[in-house]
């Protein structure tokens, strides 16, 4: 647990059963945390999986690169198994950056891998889980270990762009996601599944600060949405929020629930999960205004770029995926991967 040294806190009323962030200027020095999915506003962000007119992304069981303007799609890389083993994919420096899993549908174990951008030269730089390149290195969740029901980490790790010279950041078995914005590290430290921490470091893991923090009793955790405009956009089951990184100040986005995949252009992107099917929506940051881009039965995505998102769902015990426009048009179809 971090003891806090300030604890000046702004304590915000949301109406919900359970569950409350505070936000303020606390500081102290623990762990961290990584996440990283989409290429929301890559100008500072670090990952995206686009690069000029090809976008780098999986179906699951294959890694492939498509050209937009072509609708022409290459396949760079295809795993060993029939279920969703491929994902957090990213193209940094002619490479492409991606986890393939080894081992069974119920208990795998993540390794990071890189491709060059023709399909050549495949290497596995070692276990780990979201890779993130950023400044001619390779942030990651790393000191995999595994016990008899998933592999776990224990911290946030670097290492050189070819996989040599791997050190721990930030060392905590609590460190569930980050992501890398401006060059510094935001992090989700949860506490047992009862309250999660939003914190920033450096990029060396020094210099910790929380941002803000949230409680709950029913195992819901907060989780980053992505960046836009000076905010950072987090989410729980309980709604979404937006954080002022200027000051901290947390305001909720209102009659939104689900899990953000992606901001980018005044637009938040997000999944509503339903009884029968979900539905992905896309919300105009400047009035509150969402449209339905898609909704199918298990499905789920997300986002490229402002223009491409990746589609999902299920049919007949596969997941077939798709990449299409934030409209919805345009579908390219990518492959399927088995659903036990």
């Amino acid at each position: 647990m971090k003891i806090f040294k300030k604890f000046s806190i702004l304590l915000l009323a949301i109406t919900m059963v359970v569950g409350s962030i505070f936000v303020g200027n606390t500081t102290n020095s623990y762990a961290s945390t990584s996440y990283q999915n989409s290429s929301t506003n890559k100008n500072a962000l670090t990952t995206s999986s686009r690069s000029g007119n090809y976008i780098y992304c999986s179906s699951g069981c294959a890694l492939y690169k498509v050209n937009v303007k072509t609708k022409k799609k290459t396949r760079l890389y295809k795993g060993k198994y029939s279920w969703a083993s491929i994902r957090n994919v990213s193209v940094y420096k002619d490479y492409v950056y991606f986890i393939s899993e080894k081992g069974g549908i119920d208990i795998s174990t993540p390794y990071i891998y890189r491709i060059k951008t023709n399909g050549k030269n495949l290497k596995c730089l070692g276990l780990g889980e979201n890779p993130i390149p950023y400044g001619n290195k390779v942030y990651y969740l790393g000191g995999i270990k595994k016990d008899d029901y998933e592999s776990k980490t224990n911290g946030i790790y670097k290492m050189n762009l070819n996989g040599s010279n791997k050190a721990c950041i930030d060392e905590s078995e609590r460190i569930s996601s980050f992501t890398i914005y401006n060059s510094n590290i935001y992090y989700i430290y949860n506490n047992l599944y009862t309250s999660s921490y939003l914190c920033k470091s450096n990029l060396n893991g020094s210099n910790d600060k929380d941002l803000a923090y949230y409680s709950s009793d029913d195992y819901d955790i907060l989780s980053i949405g992505g960046f836009y405009n000076g905010y950072i956009y987090l989410y729980t089951d309980k709604g979404f929020y937006k954080l002022k990184l200027s000051n901290n100040k947390l305001s909720k986005i209102k009659n939104c629930h689900g899990d953000i995949l992606g901001v980018e252009k005044g637009y938040l992107y997000y999944l509503k999960w339903g009884s029968s099917k979900n539905y992905i929506y896309k919300l105009k940051l400047s009035n509150n205004k969402k449209t339905l881009i898609a909704s199918g039965k298990n499905s789920y995505g997300y986002l490229i770029s402002s223009d491409y998102m990746i589609y999902n769902y299920l049919n007949k015990n596969y997941l077939n995926y798709y990449l299409m426009t934030t409209n919805g048009k345009n579908k390219i179809y990518l492959g399927k991967s088995f659903v036990q």
